[in-house]
């Protein structure tokens, strides 16, 4: 460049583009707008003349699309004695950070004492639960459970268990299989989902 007096200078600074979408239907109704703002960029400018050309600012992001579907929960597990639901409901009410660690070892440990019940190494109810309280209590004091959060939880099985006992569908020590399969299935649902 030969001007007299004329010195190149840099300045710094900061772009940003601001972008708008309008969405319209097949009669042409506008049906949905959207503004994009870029994130700032940083660009040094080089003026040299007296007709500086402003810099270019960047691409446009690509218009934004129709949100995607969530996808459909799994199936609950199957329930034919109705305990999965109450299981999955008061497993959810609990807030404490060590509940799917937790849950995911009462679970095994009902799928133990249900494969020895089926092995007829547990050959009556209250052994049953003695070996289910010991597991359990070992579980969750390994664990740093809430005991308190768990025991919530284990009166609403106590309860659904107790109310088929009275309706006569867990009469034997054999019935309990099918009870302690859907708890231990809804404890392992309930972590999955999440």
């Amino acid at each position: 460049m030969f001007g007299a007096g004329v010195k190149q200078a840099k300045f710094l600074g900061t772009l940003v583009a601001t972008y708008t979408f309008v969405e319209k239907d097949a009669e042409g109704k506008i049906t949905g707008v959207e503004t994009v703002v870029t994130d700032p960029t940083e660009v040094i400018v080089n003026i040299d003349d007296d007709n500086p050309v402003p810099p270019v600012p960047p691409n446009p992001p690509n218009p934004p699309g129709p949100d995607p579907e969530p996808p459909a929960p799994a199936p609950l597990p199957d329930s034919p004695l109705g305990i999965v639901q109450p299981s999955i409901d008061a497993y959810d009410a609990m807030k404490s950070p060590t509940k799917a660690v937790s849950a995911i070892l009462i679970a095994e440990n009902y799928n133990l004492v249900k494969n020895k019940i089926a092995g007829q190494e547990i050959k009556n109810l209250s052994e049953a639960y003695k070996q289910l309280s010991e597991l359990n209590g070992k579980s969750l004091r390994n664990n740093k459970a809430d005991f308190a959060e768990w025991n919530m939880w284990d009166q609403v099985i106590k309860k659904n268990v107790y109310d088929l006992y009275l309706a006569k569908k867990l009469v034997s020590i054999e019935d309990y299989i099918g009870a302690f399969a859907e708890i231990a299935n809804s404890l392992s649902y309930a972590v999955e989902k999440k």
